[in-house]
């Protein structure tokens, strides 16, 4: 099982499960991780689980992904990477 734990900056972080095998996080209420930010896409990025591991992949977004400070298209995660999308920053956890 893999996480992600949430901050935005304004409050204690949370920590999301990814148990299924593709997340899709955006602002769309029809998003597995709705992140509330106007600067993200409706579906800004998703995470899918494969024989690699876990892939983050950004889904076209305007002001774009990043892994460890860097802007990505696609990437496997790993261990303690931090994603930022929006005002949003994420760590990757294998372990929790």
């Amino acid at each position: 099982m893999a996480w992600l734990r949430l901050s935005s900056g304004s409050g204690p972080s949370e920590v999301f499960a990814l148990g299924a095998d593709c997340i899709v996080l955006g602002r769309s209420h029809e998003c597995d991780l709705i992140l509330p930010d106007v600067l993200l896409s409706r579906r800004h990025a998703e995470i899918a689980r494969g024989p690699l591991g876990f892939r983050l992949r950004d889904l076209g977004s305007l002001n774009g992904t990043f892994v460890n400070r860097h802007r990505i298209e696609t990437t496997v995660l790993e261990d303690d990477d931090e994603v930022q999308i929006g005002k949003y920053r994420m760590t990757f956890l294998l372990r929790r």
